[in-house]
């Protein structure tokens, strides 16, 4: 096989290239999208780094949701299992990349359209997805990138869209005076 007669160095670079282009290329497909008014450069490599922390908040938490639901259900059946992915790691995951989200943009001057949401949520997420993406492909291997490819960094995407509307909704309630519809559209934007 050719990945054996590369050097090592050149093995992690396809690795780390399958890994991330994926999540680069839907990056780079939102952006364009936003025709209105780009966002500054800055303020999307800062929403990656916020996706970054937020994968890593997310394993710790993960961690430690995992340790509890271990000490209360049995790990083989079913429900253990449902629990897990829905309550655990979908809340946990889900929660970290929204509040990373908020903290980040929520008073920029710079959100100043409804598509700007989108925009944010998308990269938050994909900086989260990239992480992630990088973790899975180093343990599981070059078949993991692809199947990734596919399903995660498109889901994580489009996580980040559904997140990034809500989150927009609610920035015009309050811009408009409409908190009670903010609340609601941060509650939707919260369950993603």
């Amino acid at each position: 096989m050719l990945l054996f007669a590369l050097p090592l160095y050149a093995i992690a670079l396809v690795y780390g290239a399958a890994a991330l282009l994926p999540a680069i290329y839907l990056m780079r497909y939102i952006y364009r999208k936003d025709t209105v008014e780009k966002e500054p450069p800055m303020l999307l490599m800062s929403l990656l780094i916020y996706g970054v922390i937020a994968a890593l908040i997310s394993i710790i938490l993960e961690n430690i949701g995992t340790k509890v639901l271990n000490s209360l259900m049995d790990q083989s059946t079913v429900g253990y299992t449902l629990v897990l992915a829905f309550a655990v790691v979908a809340v946990v995951e889900e929660g970290a990349k929204f509040a990373m989200l908020k903290r980040r943009t929520w008073n920029d001057m710079n959100f100043n359209y409804r598509f700007d949401g989108i925009v944010y949520g998308v990269f938050v997420s994909l900086g989260f997805a990239g992480v992630e993406n990088v973790l899975y492909v180093l343990n599981s291997g070059f078949g993991t990138a692809v199947v990734r490819a596919i399903f995660s960094i498109p889901g994580h995407a489009m996580f980040g869209v559904v997140m990034g509307f809500y989150l927009s909704r609610a920035k015009w309630a309050e811009k408009y005076g409409q908190r009670h519809r903010m609340r609601a559209a941060l509650r939707r934007s919260s369950r993603r």
